[in-house]
């Protein structure tokens, strides 16, 4: 086998398969190069490709090694690492072995107990004497050998018989079979860890989708946070915060910022003017509007366009002369007036401009203002009150004018009766006083105890009523014909008071407070306190109220540059209900049943607490605060036990809880507000929405689109307040006007988020 002069000087790489690489080869067929009749290439290579047919691994050396090669590194690890020797010989190897010899003893010595398996091609094993001589070597004569047929060996074709014979040689898996075994456990491996990793890619979807949903709602609730904490500061951002809050995630949260933001801005329009406002004045038809800046610039515009025009230019420098601090509009709407610390009065008409002295000026270094204006009811007079002490009445076609009282404070604010017989003059020290106009009219003595400074005088459209309300926070309301004070209302926790406007029906009294609260009062004759409400907030004093000629619209200036026109002060944003009165909700012997039949909430605990101390307290007054309770209808274990809600101390639920039609959400009453707690959240949310006055609530809508007020479910009057949160974020982006900035976005959003405002 193998007989070559030299050997090859560079080898082939060898051709083994997988199997055979990783396991060895199951049989090694080991013969003599060439034909017979020594050699046995043929018949070996035939042997081979049978072998092999039957899925075994064969190491025949004219495949896997280079033809006449010695016994190299390669064909001595091959025989090493093979299970079964296949010794092919005949007459000629056995006369002269040579490799064959070679490669059987080395596979004995390395490899004990292995079998060696001899095929005989011509039965010469048979002749004694090379049989003996072969023994040493081949050791055939204790061991079983193959005989193949001489007539298919000398063919060189291995038969079915001793193929089959050979076959039940090996006693453990083959190569092949260990091979597949092998990939079909390495594939089995991988499609294990492959399904790992698909389940583990999973789970971190599942956990990254966890982190962002847990991260979106943080940054939503911390965005509802902003928008309530700028509500005063910067409304617009509000409500840009709020509507970004709702589109990142819904949360308790963000629903509460929302309708929070809503229900403190009932109002058709704001506008942010760069310097203070000072002054105010609308048109008795309501189309127009006057107003002054602190810089004495005077404004002209309409209520329902954001654009003015500049009448008067502001002044630069200190501005000693140039305040202004009284406008008023003449009945028909065409003639108005501004003044202020020139101690002029500039009447604007439609033939042009003019001025008008209100007495002399003291000096330079001390500059007298006037504070109040006021127009007689046909426009001919106009009356005004100044630091100067005095009330003076200009007749605006003579261009003179009348001393009409001098008093000993400073005078700050005047009114005319709607009659033009009179006017009302109020100042420092709680100051007021009637004054006649026309000869022969009578006046009445008002049985005034203002509290300081006057700050506004009114009279309703019919005259009956004058309204006085001075800084220290006292509200008065007297009888224009006798003077006697017929209701009275302090409000001291608001701050000074500043402004004051009366509704032409004489329903509403709205304040202005120095705080930046704007707020209405229904005023009653009795000695009850009056249900009042807060409308609005600016971020300074408020410097201007004013009614439209509806009656219901306010507006306001503020000292924080902003314009205000708001909704009508008895809806906000409430809208009158002409449909269907609600389905009342089924009662239970405790509260009222949810429409899924899931849950009944009540006013109130399911038992008193319990005293933390073992002390009698029953003989101290103790302070309720509004609280819910909400349990399951099909064991009656509660959810929500006595939970506080964000009322005021002393303060109750009024009536039964409202759930929404969805079941999802429990609205109560308390007071004059609506307040609402979240079911699914187990949260309230942080808003309160003022009810109409008068009103209080009736039900939910029936389907399940808002709730619905009234002052009684038979009554014709109902209000309708509409809960669909993608409606007022709708509201909420056009009520801004603008968008989240790229920097506004930075600062609150974040930068790694892209940049998609949800106002857009």
């Amino acid at each position: 086998m193998k007989e070559t002069p030299a050997p090859s000087p560079s080898p082939q790489a060898p051709k083994a398969s997988f199997a055979s690489r990783l396991f060895g080869y199951d049989v090694f067929v080991s013969f003599a190069l060439g034909g017979p009749p020594r050699g046995s290439q043929s018949y070996a290579s035939d042997l081979a490709r049978r072998l092999r047919e039957r899925d075994l691994s064969v190491f025949f050396s004219e495949d896997e090694a280079p033809p006449g090669a010695p016994l190299s590194d390669t064909l001595r690890r091959a025989l090493l690492r093979s299970k079964l020797l296949v010794v092919v010989v005949n007459r000629g190897t056995l006369a002269l072995p040579n490799w064959v010899r070679t490669e059987v003893e080395t596979f004995r010595a390395e490899r004990p107990g292995r079998p060696v398996i001899p095929v005989c091609l011509d039965g010469s094993f048979r002749d004694p004497v090379l049989s003996e001589a072969a023994q040493p070597w081949l050791q055939h004569g204790g061991s079983i050998w193959l005989d193949e047929q001489p007539d298919s060996a000398a063919r060189g074709l291995a038969t079915d018989p001793l193929v089959a014979r050979l076959l039940t040689a090996p006693r453990r898996l083959t190569a092949n079979r260990l091979w597949r075994a092998f990939v079909g456990a390495v594939g089995l491996g991988l499609a294990v860890l492959a399904a790992l990793a698909v389940w583990q890619a999973l789970v971190a979807l599942r956990e990254r989708d966890r982190a962002n949903a847990l991260r979106d709602q943080a940054l939503s609730r911390q965005l509802a946070a902003q928008s309530t904490a700028s509500l005063v500061r910067d409304p617009v951002r509000a409500l840009l915060l709020a509507v970004q809050s709702q589109a990142i995630v819904r949360t308790p949260a963000s629903d509460g910022a929302l309708l929070g933001v809503m229900s403190s801005l009932p109002v058709a329009r704001l506008q942010q003017h760069p310097a203070a406002f000072a002054a105010l004045a609308v048109s008795p038809q309501g189309d127009a509007l006057v107003l002054a800046d602190a810089h004495g610039a005077v404004l002209r515009g309409a209520l329902d366009r954001p654009a003015v025009e500049t009448v008067v230019p502001p002044t630069t420098g200190i501005n000693l002369y140039g305040a202004v601090t009284a406008i008023a509009f003449a009945p028909d709407g065409r003639t108005w007036a501004h003044a202020g610390s020139s101690r002029e009065i500039t009447v604007h008409q439609a033939t042009g401009s003019s001025t008008l002295p209100d007495g002399d000026k003291i000096g330079e270094s001390t500059p007298s203002f006037v504070f109040g204006l006021a127009f007689s009811p046909d426009g001919a007079t106009l009356a005004a009150v100044s630091s100067g002490r005095s009330l003076r009445l200009h007749e605006l076609a003579s261009r003179s004018a009348r001393l009409l009282l001098n008093a000993a404070v400073d005078l700050t604010a005047v009114a005319f009766s709607p009659d033009g017989r009179w006017v009302v003059a109020g100042g420092d020290q709680g100051f007021m006083q009637a004054v006649a106009v026309a000869p022969g009219a009578a006046v009445p003595r008002l049985a005034t105890s203002a509290i300081g400074a006057v700050a506004g005088l009114a009279f309703d459209a019919s005259g009956r009523w004058v309204f006085a309300a001075s800084r220290g926070g006292r509200i008065e309301v007297f009888d224009a014909l006798s003077g006697e004070r017929i209701a009275k209302q302090d409000v001291p926790g608001q701050g000074a008071l500043e402004r004051m406007a009366v509704s032409p029906d004489g329903r509403f009294v709205v304040t202005g407070h120095g705080n930046g609260a704007v707020m209405r009062w229904s005023w009653t004759q009795d000695a009850q306190p009056w249900p009042g409400q807060a409308l609005l907030r600016h971020a300074g004093a408020v410097r201007g109220l004013a009614f439209a000629a509806d009656g219901r619209t306010l507006v306001s200036a503020g000292q924080d540059g902003r314009l205000f026109v708001t909704l009508p002060v008895d809806l906000g944003r409430w809208q009158r209900w002409a449909g269907p009165a609600p389905a009342p909700q089924q009662s239970e012997a405790r509260g009222v049943r949810s429409p899924d039949g899931r849950w009944i909430a009540w006013p109130g605990t399911t038992a008193p607490p319990p005293a933390p101390f073992s002390v009698d307290t029953s003989g101290l007054s103790s302070v309720e605060v509004p609280r819910l309770t909400v349990i399951r209808a099909s064991d009656r274990q509660p959810v929500v036990d006595g939970a506080e809600l964000p009322g005021e101390m002393g303060e109750s639920i009024a009536g039964n809880p409202v759930f929404a039609a969805d079941s999802a959400r429990v609205a109560v009453q308390v007071g004059g507000r609506l307040l609402f707690w979240d079911l699914p959240a187990a949260a309230p949310l942080d808003a309160a929405l003022a009810l109409p006055p008068g009103a209080r609530l009736l039900g939910a809508a029936p389907d399940g689109a808002g709730w619905i007020a009234g002052a009684d479910p038979q009554a014709q009057e109902r209000f309708f307040f509409e809960a669909g949160l993608g409606h007022w974020a709708q509201v909420s982006c056009r009520l801004a006007g603008r968008r989240l900035t790229l920097e506004e976005w930075r600062r609150y959003v974040g930068a790694e988020r892209p940049y998609a405002p949800a106002c857009t």
